[in-house]
């Protein structure tokens, strides 16, 4: 019986590792892919969640609709200051997004003792 891709992911963590690397605009980011809650949290952060896996209407049967959750979690302690670098660099990360995955609107949330935006994706993936 033929499978998705494995790990959806962590194909997705590194593309976008690669992708934000290569953006002078864009400060250092942390890209990890994991289900678990995130303690230790040292420098701007995107955790990427698995949410659903689904089918698209228009898409073929072969293919499927991954959905996770990108969540962009500052590391600053105060949560002024963490919103303020969020709000600047969280347009410049869907911008990036725009080129890549079908995203909706991010929504401020709290992470932890953290503040964050939570950006939904969706990527579609084939049978190998």
């Amino acid at each position: 019986m033929g499978g998705y891709r494995v790990n959806v992911r962590q194909q997705v963590a590194e593309h976008l590792s690669e992708v934000f690397a290569a953006d002078t605009d864009l400060p250092e980011i942390y890209v990890v892919a994991t289900e678990r809650q995130l303690d230790d949290i040292h420098k701007l952060t995107i955790q990427l969640r698995g949410t659903s896996i689904g089918r698209l209407p228009q898409a073929p049967l072969s293919q499927r609709a991954i959905r996770m959750s990108a969540i962009v979690i500052s590391a600053h302690d105060d949560l002024d200051m963490a919103v303020d670098e969020l709000d600047e660099v969280v347009p410049l990360i869907l911008d990036s997004f725009d080129t890549s995955f079908q995203h909706e609107d991010a929504e401020l949330v709290q992470y932890g003792t953290h503040m964050a935006y939570t950006i939904p994706l969706t990527v579609i993936a084939s049978k190998e």
